[in-house]
């Protein structure tokens, strides 16, 4: 969290944190590090919120491209990744310490005019 390149968000609901979402963004490339919502407070729409501000901030902030990874049996959160339209360009075997492979996911990013 200390680096210049980092970028952390958190959601917020009767003054408890119930989400956080962090992102490195180098140059023109911003990576989601981490997204994650409290069980008690899911499928009230954080995460969808937490995910649609990080791309609109890291492309904000000049980033044009938005990448990730996330685990091939986290069904959810790829559902809510490609809901918000990233798309999986590439898999990563054994990946994880487990053994399991990550899913690579991107999109790009533009600028809202103003």
């Amino acid at each position: 969290l200390g680096r210049s390149i980092a970028r952390c968000w958190v959601a917020e609901r009767d003054e408890k944190i119930v989400g956080y979402a962090l992102a490195w963004i180098v140059v023109d490339r911003a990576e989601l590090m981490s997204i994650a919502v409290d069980p008690e407070a899911r499928g009230a729409g954080i995460g969808r919120a937490l995910l649609e501000h990080v791309l609109a901030r890291c492309a904000e902030a000049g980033a044009r491209e938005l990448v990730l990874e996330v685990r091939a049996s986290n069904g959810p959160a790829i559902a809510l990744y490609e809901a918000a339209g990233l798309a999986q360009t590439a898999r990563r075997a054994r990946y994880y310490r487990d053994g399991e492979d990550a899913l690579v996911h991107a999109r790009a990013l533009t600028r809202r005019s103003t």
